[in-house]
């Protein structure tokens, strides 16, 4: 892993953030390289030792059944009516995973130590958190400039969630942060919060378990005005397990894409991703006979324009005459596979070359893919989804793969 530790700003003997009393690093120790990484990066800055402390991560390995149900209720139904307090009960999961209930338990258990500590406000990252070259930069301008009220303040772009596609396009070189009228939080790989926000939470906790993911939970109160969340622009840390240089802990796959209901799970993180230039255009290449149209959902509830090409599977093509009947689908299925050599006839002929919100592959073909990208550049898709799993690799020097929304971003 590569990361530049030239950071330009002179650093004392003991470095301290204003208005940041503790940092605390949610430590998972089947990382270690995290721990490493990050002790150098403190070591470098010259950051006390006693100004920050690293909680070990409780593992979904190492939960108990008594452990989840202390923090978190397993009733779908609550979990579903808090999902659709916020908008994502169709996206997301019947179930919470047990990856995301440590991810959870984690946090309160920061939350805990904060009340029991003189600490207010503290500085909260999670192990995979990435340092850049404007980090520290940022991060003192954030902190210099931290909302008199405040629960709390996101300091990441985490899922694509970005202040300019969802809060303003009219950004203030003056202002670092936006206060967020949903009160929807980022991801949870980077923020401040304070000591009384730590209270409330875990007298939520206490009255009614979680049922949701961390940011989900937290977006909920936001969205009932019980807390108020605030994003940072320019954005301070990236998290490694989304710009692909970790492997997340909490998904329940070591490669891309392990379920099949990837775009139906992450549409409405997709969706604010690509923001009000989206120009709803999709195309869909299968060539593993798979019958299961990934765009589908795109197509029937958000008005994408999609092309499907198939090869000549006889359940594929019974299926998609009745996707037809959809004026925004135009399929073509072959007698062979999609290859090189009749991908740029077929996209043309079907006026889908250029400009494209989404391009969705049953399977990684590295051949084809390049040639797509870089022939003329027949498309320029903003986001590409594999759906079947594969080890996680670097599919172009223009894309990141982003883990959270399990897809590769246009850099």
């Amino acid at each position: 892993m590569k990361t530049d530790l030239n950071i330009n700003l002179h650093t004392s003997k003991n470095m301290k953030f204003l208005n940041i009393d503790h940092i605390y690093v949610v430590h998972c120790k089947q990382y270690p390289e995290r721990y490493t990484y990050l002790q150098k990066i403190f070591d470098t800055l010259n950051i006390p030792k006693d100004y920050y402390d690293f909680v070990v991560h409780t593992h979904k390995s190492d939960m108990t059944d008594e452990t989840v149900l202390k923090y978190y209720t397993v009733d779908t139904d609550i979990r579903d009516k808090e999902l659709k307090i916020i908008g994502e009960n169709t996206y997301l999961t019947k179930d919470i995973s047990r990856g995301n209930i440590s991810c959870g338990i984690n946090h309160i258990n920061i939350w805990q130590k904060v009340t029991e500590t003189e600490y207010n406000n503290v500085l909260v990252l999670e192990d995979d958190i990435i340092f850049q070259q404007d980090t520290i930069k940022n991060l003192v301008e954030a902190t210099m400039q931290l909302p008199k009220k405040f629960s709390f303040c996101s300091l990441e772009e985490g899922a694509g969630l970005k202040v300019t596609n969802y809060i303003t396009k009219n950004i203030d070189q003056d202002v670092m942060f936006y206060k967020v009228p949903d009160g929807r939080m980022r991801c949870t790989g980077s923020y401040i919060t304070n000591k009384e926000t730590c209270r409330r939470l875990l007298t939520f906790n206490t009255k009614r378990k979680f049922s949701l993911e961390i940011d989900m939970q937290l977006w909920l109160y936001g969205k009932l005005k019980l807390i108020d969340v605030y994003w940072a622009y320019p954005p301070v840390f990236v998290q490694g397990s989304q710009n692909g240089t970790y492997v997340s802990g909490i998904q329940n796959t070591n490669g891309v894409n392990e379920s099949h209901n990837v775009i139906i799970q992450n549409t409405q993180r997709l969706l604010e991703y690509l923001g009000m230039e989206s120009n709803r255009r999709c195309i869909e290449i299968k060539n593993d006979n798979d019958q299961q149209i990934y765009s589908r959902n795109l197509i029937e509830r958000h008005n994408f324009s999609t092309l499907t090409l198939s090869n000549n599977d006889a359940n594929m093509v019974n299926k998609m005459k009745e996707m037809n009947k959809m004026l925004s689908i135009k399929h073509v299925h072959m007698q062979t596979n999609i290859t090189n050599d009749n991908i740029a006839h077929l996209i043309k002929e079907n006026y889908f070359e250029g400009a494209l919100d989404i391009l969705v592959l049953d399977k990684y073909d590295k051949d084809l893919l390049f040639f797509l990208l870089t022939t003329s550049i027949i498309i320029n898709p903003k986001i590409i989804i594999i759906t079947s799993a594969m080890e996680h690799t670097n599919i172009h020097e223009s894309y990141t793969y982003c883990n959270i929304m399990n897809m590769f971003i246009k850099k």
